[in-house]
């Protein structure tokens, strides 16, 4: 009597089943983010998608063959995804470069870059952070800056290639001219750098599309900000105006972390938690 045999889940069977789950969740993920993508983007994944239909069906036809065809077929299927990695690497390299977001020759250093700006025009500065430590002034008295410099021109972070240089408003944040005279503010935005985003030139911010819709729109976020300088510059600013919405542009990376300077022992900064106090 012959005794049926157990069907056997090599090596070989487990790296095919692994490779089908591979292109599965890489077509389903093709799949949800090609509304959101660039046209540029949906071009490249779409021939990746086409491409990654047959080569699933072979894999799943190899699975029933001898060892020998499943190592081929391995072998054959990881050289040909590198190859196509390799084609989509330099394609999107190539890209970059063609937009100047790549840039080969050594640049000026910041401070290269800012005296020979100064030397040009007056009233140009970087941007810096908010300080954490009261400053005494000439007349003896200590202030807490919150914001940046007012009505001068400042000089964000080279991030992508080049240096924006945007203007700030009678408060030393980042708006448009005249945006204070509003009474009602639509929308307000709160948070640090990465709601100041001084990396963009002005038509390049995130608050272009916003500012599109609700034209009454203040930006503000400055560099260093924790969660307790937002809230002195929120009860400090906006006394007495009307909003619509405001924003707090919560940043994980380093939000907490402010929190617990801004809550050192004898800070000025404490003071706003009490009810009132401006």
């Amino acid at each position: 009597m012959n005794t049926p045999q157990k069907h056997s889940y090599n090596k070989e069977n487990i790296l095919l089943l692994v490779c089908v789950l591979i292109f599965i969740l890489s077509d389903l993920d093709f799949i949800v983010g090609y509304i959101g993508s660039t046209i540029a983007t949906r071009k490249v994944e779409t021939v990746f998608f086409i491409f990654s239909l047959p080569l699933l069906m072979y894999l799943l036809c190899m699975l029933g063959q001898n060892k020998d065809a499943k190592r081929k077929a391995l072998k054959g299927t990881i050289l040909t995804v590198l190859c196509f990695f390799i084609i989509e690497g330099t394609g999107f390299f190539l890209f970059y470069i063609s937009k100047g977001l790549v840039v080969f020759k050594k640049s000026d250093t910041t401070k290269e870059f800012i005296k020979n700006l100064m030397q040009q025009e007056k009233n140009c500065y970087p941007t810096f952070p908010a300080s954490f430590e009261e400053i005494k002034i000439n007349t003896g008295d200590k202030i807490l800056p919150l914001t940046g410099i007012s009505n001068a021109k400042i000089i964000g972070y080279n991030e992508c290639g080049y240096y924006p240089v945007y203007k700030s408003d009678e408060y030393g944040f980042r708006n448009p001219e005249g945006i204070w005279d509003n009474e009602r503010i639509e929308v307000v935005l709160v948070g640090d750098s990465f709601c100041l985003d001084a990396i963009h030139r002005d038509n390049e911010t995130y608050t272009v599309p916003i500012r599109e819709r609700f034209s009454s729109t203040i930006n503000l976020g400055n560099g260093g900000n924790g969660p307790l300088t937002e809230l002195a510059v929120i009860k400090e600013y906006l006394q007495g105006k009307k909003i619509g919405y405001l924003f707090w542009l919560y940043y994980e990376g380093n939000d907490l972390a402010d929190l617990g300077n801004e809550l050192f022992p004898k800070r000025e900064l404490t003071k706003y938690l009490e009810k009132g106090y401006k």
